[in-house]
């Protein structure tokens, strides 16, 4: 496929190697193969600087990596019309989108001859969920359940924004989510998306397409349906990503559906050590498509909220992410708390909370921020430190000529309280305090006893432990710290 690749784009692509003398360089340099599909090969291929300058670009800064992107070639001879549409539809589909959580669209071409089409579009260097999925399972090592919120978030993410843009994916599956070394997620493989002029909250689309595992039960009864069909798939991706295995498996393709239809799934999360997950996916799993949530509905789901509070806080206070990216991941957030679900009758309601357990979600107070040097006490004696009140998270971190060197991110559902701290409990030192966790605790000195107590009445009224006004609180801090000298 790659010498036909070759001869049916010219000055489009070549092979890598030295440019032969006389030659004009090509826009993409093939570096490697990367698979076949059943009508057609990806390629790994890297945008030619040559080419860019020879054109009118600008070069790349000095020392910058190469960009690596898929090349993928498609061939229309070997499919039906069906099929071509497809293909098409996917180009299409494709360079609508603009979103970081989605493979982005850099280019497409056609043969001469009509036959090929070539599709340029962004690489993800650590490959597929499925086959991290698989990699784990193996070496019996699960996500953590953060990892595997984060993971979700970002997807949940890219599935709003294609909805919200009237685009159904219709074939959301694991080998479809495409991760980076960096920790980003890309959903793509738009082989069978649509986007339709009407909203995709009706039942537009008709076709039986997908991957069996993922299909959701209205598909299955071959009924019209809706863009929850994607949702029902998401939530097979997150049960399989904190399983390693999926929801619904079966000897036989008839009693896979079967399953399916009746929501038998193999076993629950919370059995798997993910109780904050199992309620979002039993409810994105829910076989009722009036009772099954929207996107717009699961990203204000409690949970989900504090965990898009927290994805936010990390891509801040990380260098692998653009601003572009770090931009779009806040105007996304912005337009989700500006925008709560219409209809809220589906919303769970308000999970109780177990005293001296982590706390709920709607405990947290989002709102309140407060930022400033500290000392924190390690095995090692006081070290200098940084610390953030910000979006439901305590951020400790490490800076060094204003740069943020390292830092550790705690959620305010794990603290089960703050104090004043005595000097004698603090190896002498003033103006301590102390923060307690689940499963432990943080000793921290701040600059004055003014600043001890203005972090204590920030933490408290964020964790919703504040009785009051703020002379209430500063008096409750005034009487606690007397009863513990």
């Amino acid at each position: 496929m790659e010498e036909t690749a070759i001869a049916a784009f010219p000055g489009i692509l070549r092979k890598g190697g030295p440019l032969p003398p006389g030659a004009a360089p090509s826009k993409y340099v093939i570096m490697g193969f990367l698979g076949n599909g059943a009508f057609g090969s990806a390629l790994l291929v890297e945008r030619c600087p040559a080419y860019a300058l020879a054109h009118g670009a600008a070069p790349p800064p000095p020392g910058s990596d190469p960009v690596r992107l898929v090349a993928k070639i498609v061939d229309l001879s070997q499919m039906s019309e069906r099929n071509q549409t497809y293909a098409r539809s996917e180009i299409a589909t494709l360079a609508l989108c603009h979103h970081p959580s989605i493979i982005r669209y850099e280019d497409d071409y056609k043969s001469a001859d009509d036959k090929l089409l070539l599709l340029v579009m962004e690489f993800a260097d650590a490959g597929d969920l499925a086959r991290q999925i698989s990699t784990r399972e193996k070496a019996g090592q699960p996500f953590s359940e953060v990892e595997a919120s984060f993971l979700f978030a970002q997807t949940l993410l890219a599935l709003d924004y294609l909805h919200r843009n009237r685009i159904m994916h219709r074939d959301l599956k694991c080998a479809n989510v495409f991760l980076t070394i960096r920790g980003a997620v890309k959903l793509g493989d738009f082989g069978f998306s649509q986007q339709y002029e009407n909203t995709v909250s009706d039942a537009v689309a008709g076709t039986f397409c997908g991957t069996p595992y993922y299909i959701a039960p209205e598909v299955w009864k071959s009924r019209r349906y809706s863009k929850k069909a994607d949702i029902w798939s998401l939530g097979v991706i997150t049960h399989q990503t904190c399983a390693l295995a999926a929801p619904f498996t079966a000897p036989s393709m008839n009693m896979l559906m079967e399953r399916i239809i009746t929501g038998q799934r193999t076993v629950t999360l919370d059995q798997k050590g993910y109780p904050n997950l199992e309620p979002v996916v039993a409810w994105m799993l829910t076989i009722d498509t009036q009772k099954r949530p929207t996107t717009r509905q699961v990203l204000h789901h409690p949970y989900v909220r504090r965990i898009l509070d927290q994805l936010q806080t990390a891509i801040e206070n990380t260098n692998s992410f653009s601003q572009e990216h770090r931009a779009q991941v806040a105007a996304d957030i912005a337009f989700i708390v500006a925008n709560p679900p219409r209809d809220k009758s589906l919303m769970p309601p308000p999970p109780t909370r177990d005293p001296g357990a982590a706390r709920s979600p709607t405990d947290i107070n989002y709102d309140i921020f407060h930022e400033g040097p500290v000392n924190h006490l390690s095995a090692n004696g006081w070290k200098k430190r940084h610390l953030k009140l910000e979006r439901g998270n305590i951020i400790v971190s490490i800076v060094q000529n204003g740069q943020v060197m390292g830092s550790k991110t705690v959620s305010l559902e794990q603290v089960r309280g703050c104090l004043p701290l005595p000097a004698h409990h603090a190896e002498g030192a003033t103006s301590a305090f102390v923060i307690e966790i689940v499963g432990g605790r943080s000793v921290l000195q701040a600059p004055s006893d003014a600043e001890r107590d203005a972090w204590l009445a920030k933490l408290q009224a964020a964790t919703g432990e504040d009785g009051g006004d703020d002379d209430d609180d500063e008096a409750g801090i005034r009487t606690a710290a007397s009863s513990s000298t």
